[in-house]
């Protein structure tokens, strides 16, 4: 869609340029021809941002050929903290827009990428093995995945509280079962979702806390046969709504022995971007 002529003048306009260019990998040349700019403006308003500080992006799996629910994440952080980020960009490992595409429209200066992912396993290893080998790899720094984040499973317990309402539970007298993917590609694949559970089970708000998993060990059917309590909330530690956290997920829980209510995946929560922030200021760990 091309932008009115005057629009290019504005600081509105190369907000929207850069957005252009930065958060959805457009090329300088094309996104010039939209704004009614020269190539070489283009690239100088992209590069002017960038100069200013580390720009934040975040990379997630992806999902049905998208990015997903990054996207929606990005956009809000860009419009309730833009004059902090400036332009949040977007990339995925194996949606759109992809990552290799996004390292490509990058024109130098330093970009924070924060991983959109729960854990630091196998899909986070081929994050970093493919940054490192584009050649504007060196430009950017890698966080921690938000999936680590310590507040996280505060998240979780949240989440699963409000259903114990609409249910009409008592936290005390219902299970919390937090199901991931995990992998047997990478012995970590499940120690965030463990970490999260342990602090869940300190802090003694639930019956029982307990994990599984769509890849790796317990089941869903076995951890499900395993507890005790009289009824059960499902968390999905999954950071998008796709076929996992969307579909796989309820039609396991569909044979659980007692009552069995799926708060849906975490990722889309809002609040989550809260953590994102901290993730992008606290940058790579040392």
């Amino acid at each position: 869609m091309d932008i009115h002529e005057n629009a290019r003048l504005t600081s509105h306009g190369r907000a929207l340029l850069v957005r252009r260019i930065l958060a959805f990998g457009e090329t300088p040349k094309a996104v010039a021809t939209a704004f009614r700019v020269s190539t070489k403006t283009a690239r100088k308003w992209g590069a002017r941002f960038q100069d200013e500080g580390p720009a934040v992006a975040l990379c997630a799996h992806g999902t049905r050929g998208a990015a997903g629910t990054v996207q929606d994440h990005a956009r809000d952080l860009a419009q309730r903290h833009g004059h902090d980020l400036g332009e949040v960009g977007v990339c995925a490992l194996y949606g759109a827009p992809r990552l290799e595409g996004w390292l490509d429209g990058l024109s130098g200066g330093s970009v924070r990428l924060v991983p959109f992912m729960m854990a630091e396993g196998y899909t986070f290893d081929r994050l970093r093995e493919r940054v490192a080998a584009h050649a504007n790899g060196r430009h950017v720094e890698i966080t921690r995945p938000v999936g680590v984040h310590p507040d996280l499973g505060g998240l979780i317990a949240h989440s699963a509280q409000a259903r114990c309402v609409a249910a009409g539970w008592r936290p005390e007298q219902t299970a919390l079962l937090l199901v991931g993917h995990g992998t047997r590609k990478h012995a970590a694949s499940t120690q965030t979702a463990e970490a999260h559970v342990a602090g869940l089970a300190e802090a003694g708000a639930f019956a029982e806390v307990a994990t599984a998993y769509l890849d790796d060990d317990p089941s869903v059917g076995d951890a499900l046969a395993r507890l005790r309590a009289p009824a059960c909330i499902a968390v999905g530690f999954f950071t998008d709504a796709g076929d996992h956290g969307r579909a796989d997920v309820p039609e396991l829980l569909a044979d659980s022995p007692m009552p069995t209510v799926y708060a849906g995946p975490i990722g889309p929560d809002p609040v989550l971007q809260r953590i994102i922030l901290d993730q992008f200021q606290a940058g790579a760990p040392d």
